[in-house]
């Protein structure tokens, strides 16, 4: 199952008390569809605390990447989501 097909059905979820997403009708599934969609694309810009966080937990695993390599990841992730072409092609650096 795709992230925003997923993401909509937990905002059903979270509406209703139940997985009843079978049962909805298409035209309030394709109103849960766009309201992830916005989420999701939200979660686009990352603050401080979530660079930080994401640069450390790669330091970590041996990756020497900054902020910005980061942000980057974090951005084609979500384009892939919302099945937007990335917006640049950023090649992931091999561990160092």
């Amino acid at each position: 199952m795709e992230t925003i097909q997923q993401a909509a059905r937990a905002l059903a979820k979270k509406q209703s008390g139940h997985d009843d997403w079978s049962c909805l009708e298409e035209e309030l599934r394709a109103e849960l569809v766009s309201e992830a969609q916005a989420v999701v694309g939200a979660l686009r810009a990352l603050d401080e605390k979530i660079l930080s966080a994401g640069t450390a937990a790669l330091r970590n695993r041996g990756f020497v990447l900054g902020h910005s390599d980061i942000a980057a990841v974090w951005a084609a992730m979500i384009d892939a989501a919302l099945d937007d072409p990335p917006r640049s092609v950023i090649p992931f650096p091999g561990k160092r």
